[in-house]
């Protein structure tokens, strides 16, 4: 548990205090007026106006923070002694007394890479889900004139 609640104190704060500010800025939108205005309901009003446009901020920060994210951790696996990917590279690149294996490094610097890219693919696709004006090939009525 203690690990987990490490790893949350270094990037909850940030998060919070940035999808607090994105929520309170479409939360003075004219869209989000007229809908109060039509009628809609406190929670369907933030489930579907709010929420969505004040997550593209963070989803951002996300993509640009998940290699730092895998960094962190690494140091959270070795202050706490955890067996994972970044002890077992740490013993690849010669720290805990194990020889130099380089096709060991190699293939965990390739996984992460992979895992990195993957997830800002996930990324990317979540965008164009949250926001229907990123969509590529979207209806005629949506395409600037």
């Amino acid at each position: 548990m203690l690990p987990w609640l490490t790893f949350a104190v270094i990037f909850l704060p940030l998060y919070m205090r940035m999808i607090r500010a994105a929520v309170l800025d479409v939360l003075q939108a004219q869209y989000v007026t007229t809908a109060r205005a039509k009628g809609a309901g406190t929670i369907r009003l933030l489930r579907s106006h709010v929420l969505r446009n004040s997550l593209l901020q963070p989803l951002t920060m996300i993509g640009m923070e998940i290699g730092l994210a895998l960094t962190v951790s690494v140091y959270v696996e070795t202050i706490f002694r955890l067996h994972g990917a970044g002890n077992l590279a740490l013993g690849a690149l010669g720290q805990t007394g194990d020889s130099f294996d380089l096709p060991l490094l190699a293939g965990i610097v390739f996984t992460i890479a992979f895992t990195v890219i993957v997830l800002n693919l996930i990324i990317d696709l979540l965008y164009s889900w949250l926001d229907p004006r990123l969509r590529v090939g979207g209806s005629a009525a949506a395409q600037p004139t």
